[in-house]
């Protein structure tokens, strides 16, 4: 009819809707209340609260107690805190002071695990305290950090970087599948991956602003959090390669210079997990020994490229069904990485390449041993992956339902199932729901 709008003006309004800060800021926090929503619920299957103890607050007793021996007191509480949580928790409230320094290398740490845990990276921890410090209970505390961590995450994925490259429909889409996958879930937990994912994506955002030694101590930032936090750094270290190949105004041994030395500052968290911990106990990688030690497996090169058929059969039946989801991954990748890239600029796509092959590389080298056990959550680091499926099903509309239907279907019935059922020594989920 005359003077009504057509559906491409209509369009177009809501797609400015879309770009406006405050409806991009609803958007995110929706999605995590959506997930926490998610997690209240699946306690409610369990008979759990979402905080079973809201005045005990964790901590050690005695001052000495040793983990793994239902230390710190409280520390699953909260539906948000698994079995790793504990150790976060316990690291935010005494450090390493039961530990004091001396030579550790070469030497049995799997009793010294118990009072230090030289097997998680401490800065996750460490962002805690202030709140800590604030009177706030170190659960509590690292939860307000998760959740900041992520609202950030969330807000600054559908902002003008992305938009601009990917179109508006596209980024929506592309964070849709981001928090359906399944374990989108843990952006809400008490786990290193909000803070982890939000300097990858920060350091990207920066990067690709020409910021590139704020984009260095983001990206660096990274690696005190997690292991595969370090390849934050290594992905902008190959992203300042292409920005040395492109050319520009300066003497080309200027900008090698420059691009080197700045690299060398995306390591610096990294670098100062392992100086730490070569002053301290004269091993800078006492982490990589503990964690070995810990959990009785070792790196394995080989099986990165070429699985041992037995391992990853035991991948694709075991509960959360990583084998599979290695598969799709493999297929949105090898469908739609090549188009995604060709929005990004020469440099960009250098960053990009470089974080999916290191974030996906490091995780299968150290998950290899464990039947890749955690690959569905080190995936989530890979950001690329999420923008290849928007790629691949922005205009297949039943293939994006089916794929959204099976994700959301293992975000609830596997992963789920296992973060809020299985708490330390408690045993809920038992067979999976699936």
């Amino acid at each position: 009819m005359p003077g009504e709008p057509s559906v491409a003006t209509a369009g177009r309004r809501a797609l400015g809707w879309l770009e406006h800060p405050a409806l991009r800021a609803l958007v995110a926090i929706a999605l995590l209340a959506t997930h926490l929503g998610l997690i209240g619920a699946a306690g409610q299957r369990f008979k759990l609260p979402f905080n079973r103890a809201p005045a005990d607050a964790p901590a050690f007793q005695p001052a000495d107690a040793g983990f793994g021996s239902g230390a710190p007191r409280s520390w699953n509480r909260m539906l948000v805190s698994r079995w790793d949580s504990q150790y976060y928790i316990g690291t935010a409230i005494r450090g390493y002071s039961l530990c004091p320094p001396e030579d550790l290398r070469g030497k049995p740490l799997k009793a010294l695990m118990g009072r230090c845990a030289f097997h998680f990276y401490p800065g996750y921890s460490v962002l805690g305290l202030p709140l800590i410090k604030a009177g706030l209970a170190a659960d509590h505390a690292l939860f307000a950090v998760s959740l900041l961590a992520s609202f950030l995450l969330l807000y600054l994925w559908t902002g003008p970087t992305l938009r601009e490259r990917l179109g508006t429909g596209q980024t929506y889409l592309s964070l849709l599948l981001f928090n359906a996958y399944t374990t989108g879930f843990t952006l809400v937990t008490v786990q290193t991956e909000p803070v982890t994912l939000l300097c990858g994506l920060g350091a990207f955002l920066l990067f690709s602003r020409k910021q590139l030694v704020l984009a260095a101590l983001v990206a660096g930032a990274a690696g005190t959090f997690r292991v595969t936090g370090s390849t934050v750094g290594l992905a902008l270290c190959v992203g300042l390669v292409g920005v040395a190949l492109a050319g520009g105004s300066e003497p080309p041994w200027r900008r090698w210079l420059k691009c080197g030395l700045i690299g060398l500052l995306a390591g610096w968290g990294q670098l100062a997990v392992f100086a730490y911990f070569w002053l301290r106990y004269a091993d800078p990688l006492l982490y990589v020994h503990s964690h070995a030690e810990a959990f009785s497996h070792g790196v394995s090169l080989l099986q990165t490229v070429w699985p041992e058929p037995r391992t990853f059969n035991r991948a694709l039946s075991l509960g959360p069904r990583e084998g599979l989801f290695m598969v799709f991954t493999g297929l949105f990748l090898g469908l739609g990485l090549a188009a995604t890239l060709r929005r990004f600029t020469g440099p960009e796509r250098w960053f990009w390449v470089g974080l999916l092959v290191f974030s996906l590389g490091v995780s299968l080298m150290g998950s290899a041993g464990l039947a890749y056990a955690g690959m569905n959550r080190y995936t989530l680091l890979a950001l690329p992956v999420f923008f290849s499926m928007a790629t691949v099903l922005g205009n297949r509309p039943i293939a994006l339902a089916v794929w959204l239907a099976f994700s959301a279907w293992s975000y609830w019935q596997a992963d789920m199932c296992t973060y809020v059922g299985d708490r330390g020594s408690e045993r809920h989920c038992g067979i999976f729901w699936m």
